[in-house]
């Protein structure tokens, strides 16, 4: 507990803390009818007159109202324990000569919390209120702090003087590594903890998954190098901010809590995308929970990066014609971890749908609207046809079937302006004519006179025969306008 001397100030202290005599200072508490009355003669409660201070119009004596004006107590604060509040944020909490200060560490998807807001949800009593924010600066992790009595006015606080004022170091937990468990047991004088960092998604279906595999199968391998990339980026982030804490300038005046586990660094192309793409081909078809936990995961870690269908289409037969004539060809399926990824943000009321030609998933969410997963590579060996523009981008073969244009895991293919979508479709048609095969890559150097042709805005249902194509490829780029040159007339 704070000393008898530390919790009072004689009148020479508030002078000192004024800047100003004795006689002013006297003068100043006559005065000043809301100046804190004295428990004995001449001396005066430390926290009454902090909070006096701090409540000041005057910056310059308000400011003395902040930790780091205080003098440094004769023992450590009593460290009160740390709480949860709105089972996100974690509070730690002194008790000091002037009152409770609080050590706000919000969640990772607060980092920024106001102190003026974590103020309302403490007691009115309280002497400070500290928010670590994940910025870095010069003396460390940012702080951003409050006092309780004035919470609208940002007060300045480093490290050290948290340090010097509470008589300890205060701990710091990097943003990557903060369990509240752990933190709700912390006590001063503990050592840092090493511990594993949390991968940005939940691995723990793709260890089980891999786990029931017999052997080294495809699934296995690609489910066990996906969460060791997951794993491998996660640490790599927490590493990273070990070193910026190494580099602070008040690294010796925090208690680090814990650092990171080292890990091997990996990725997912340890294993090759052929064997990625059969492994994820396989868990799409199944229909188990474990599989559609799996496959969520990945689309929230990679988008679908290595599956047959790396992006979706939502399509209405009432917008285009040619999608009538799609939908009239998908079959009725059982539900499988495909259509599961594919419709999670829908309601229950949905018609689970395949396209036969490549297998993709549909569902129908209603009587005008479908979702279907687009394939990265057409399953055929028929020669393009046919380039249809009509609400989104479609092939038709040689023998007559129809798919949607093959897209990779990123970028998509569009017309009618100048931009990445055109040249992308100028690019995927390119190759489709030399091979219908060829899967959907991440390429905008296509021949510029398909470019030209899929920059004009052509009307939905337009048509290209694939000699109309093939012309456009081989056409020469229309020459550039401009002024003509000095001289010319």
């Amino acid at each position: 507990m704070p000393s008898e001397d530390e919790t009072r100030l004689t009148l020479a202290e508030i002078a000192a803390l004024l800047g100003r005599s004795k006689r002013q200072t006297q003068s100043l508490i006559k005065s000043d009818p809301k100046f804190p009355g004295s428990v004995a003669s001449g001396v005066w409660k430390n926290a009454d007159f902090q909070r006096w201070a701090a409540t000041q119009d005057d910056a310059g004596t308000a400011r003395i109202a902040a930790p780091k004006y205080h003098r440094a107590p004769a023992h450590p604060a009593h460290y009160v324990g740390a709480s949860a509040l709105d089972g996100q944020h974690i509070v730690m909490t002194w008790a000091t000569a002037v009152g409770d200060l609080h050590l706000v560490y919000p969640p990772v998807n607060a980092a920024h919390t106001d102190p003026a807001t974590a103020a309302q949800w403490l007691p009115t009593d309280s002497y400070a209120i500290c928010v670590v924010w994940p910025d870095w600066g010069f003396h460390g992790p940012a702080l951003e702090s409050v006092l309780g009595v004035s919470p609208g006015r940002r007060i300045p606080i480093t490290w050290a003087d948290l340090r010097r004022f509470l008589g300890m170091q205060a701990p710091y937990w990097l943003t990557s590594l903060r369990d509240p468990k752990r933190m709700l047991e912390w006590k001063p004088g503990d050592p840092t903890v090493t511990v594993a960092a949390p991968a940005d998604v939940d691995i723990t279906p793709w260890l089980l998954l891999a786990a029931l595999e017999d052997g080294e199968t495809p699934v296995r391998r690609t489910l066990v190098s996906l969460a060791r990339e997951a794993q491998s980026r996660a640490t790599a982030s927490a590493e990273m901010d070990i070193s910026l804490f190494e580099k602070c300038d008040d690294r010796e005046h925090i208690a680090l809590a814990s650092r990171p586990l080292v890990t091997p660094t990996a990725q997912a192309s340890d294993v090759p995308k052929d064997v990625r793409r059969m492994a994820w081909k396989e868990i799409l078809q199944r229909d188990d929970e474990l599989a559609i936990a799996c496959v969520m995961a990945e689309g929230m870690y990679t988008g679908g990066r290595d599956t047959p269908f790396p992006q979706t289409a939502r399509l209405s037969p009432e917008l285009a014609a040619t999608v009538f004539e799609w939908t009239a060809m998908l079959v009725p399926a059982s539900r499988t971890a495909a259509h599961a990824a594919l419709s999670y943000r829908e309601g229950p009321s949905l018609i689970y749908l395949e396209d036969p030609a490549t297998g993709a998933p549909a569902v129908r969410i209603d009587e005008d609207e479908y979702l279907t997963s687009v394939p990265f590579v057409l399953p055929t060996d028929s020669p393009l046809s046919e380039l249809i523009l009509d609400d989104e981008v479609w092939i038709r073969t040689a023998d007559h079937r129809l798919f949607l244009a093959p897209l990779g895991d990123y970028g998509g293919v569009s017309w009618g302006y100048s931009g990445t979508g055109p040249s992308m479709l100028a690019a995927l048609v390119d190759r489709l004519l030399d091979d219908i095969s060829s899967p959907a890559i991440v390429e905008v150097d296509g021949p510029a006179g398909l470019e030209e042709l899929f920059e004009i805005k052509h009307p939905d249902g337009t048509v290209f025969t694939r000699t109309e194509l093939e012309r456009a490829r081989s056409a020469r780029p229309a020459p550039m306008k401009g002024r003509p040159s000095p001289g010319t007339s």
